[in-house]
């Protein structure tokens, strides 16, 4: 799963399991404890804690962005991700169209078969 899918996964676990969310939390998700943005986003990557610093730091690592960043997103887009699980879900979805863009469809070619038929050749 990339980034952007990990994003987009705790956000829709955010929003459909609200009580699962607690800004606070600086741990892996686990055995139903709360976990923040950022723990939800670590544990749909699959990320696992790699020193004594708290679980957030690991993520950080996978992600490229410190923690702080995306709540003051939130912050910037009117919305309080410490305090509302819903928000918190809009900020990762916001952060993730910001920074890890869908790809945009590859545009398809005519098919030579069909430009054959209406290419038009000098003199003709």
């Amino acid at each position: 799963m990339n980034i952007r899918e990990a994003m987009l996964k705790a956000a829709d676990h955010i929003e459909q399991q609200p009580q699962s969310y607690n800004y606070r939390s600086v741990e892996s998700p686990a055995c139903g404890a709360p976990g923040c943005m950022w723990g939800w986003v670590g544990h749909y990557l699959g990320v696992k804690k790699k020193r004594a610093e708290a679980y957030s730091s690991s993520v950080t690592e996978a992600v490229g962005h410190h923690w702080s960043n995306i709540a003051n997103f939130g912050d910037r887009h009117g919305l309080d991700p410490r305090r509302c699980a819903a928000d918190a879900a809009k900020t990762l979805r916001l952060f993730a169209d910001a920074e890890f863009p869908a790809e945009a469809p590859k545009p398809r070619g005519i098919p030579d078969s069909v430009r054959a038929i209406f290419d038009v050749k000098e003199g003709a």
